[in-house]
């Protein structure tokens, strides 16, 4: 298991921007309002205690934003999402992993680059909780990432 030290101010992270933070000003991700396009019917929003670049492909800056409840240090729900922001603001996610109850599971991958049509709930993942769930999509992210780019461009997955 992946173990991060406990967290007391987010603005001493690496790679955090605490002058304006990505999420700042535009609520909940899966929020009908706004310009935030929601990616499925799960509430995961994107308000993260952790947030941080992992690359680019193509001009496109790829991040990773981490959130749980009721904190990172004692996650009892989490959510790690892997995402990129367009030049109106618009997130898009690309993969995201959380521990929303489903019947299947509750630790899954949420695979938004898969093309249209394809099941996106990924259940047979090793990952047991939010730091692991953090290093899968650190570990994995360019794959995700130009395969949503293959698949879909810059624009959300259509459903």
């Amino acid at each position: 298991m992946v173990e991060r030290p406990p967290l007391t101010d987010i603005s001493a992270c690496s790679g955090v921007n605490s002058s304006r933070p990505i999420w700042e000003g535009r609520g909940e991700l899966n929020s009908p309002a706004g310009s935030v396009r929601p990616q499925d019917g799960e509430a995961s929003g994107l308000d993260p205690e952790v947030l941080h670049e992992v690359g680019r492909i193509r001009s496109t800056v790829f991040q990773i934003g981490t959130r749980a409840d009721p904190s990172v240090n004692n996650p009892e729900s989490f959510a790690v999402i892997l995402f990129f922001e367009l030049s109106d603001g618009t997130v898009v996610e690309v993969a995201k992993v959380d521990n929303a109850e489903h019947d299947e599971g509750t630790v899954h991958v949420d695979r938004y680059y898969r093309d249209v049509g394809a099941d996106i709930k990924d259940f047979n993942v090793d990952v047991d909780g939010l730091w692991e769930g953090e290093a899968y999509l650190e570990q994995h992210w360019q794959q995700f990432a130009q395969t949503h780019l293959d698949n879909h461009g810059r624009a959300a997955r259509d459903n």
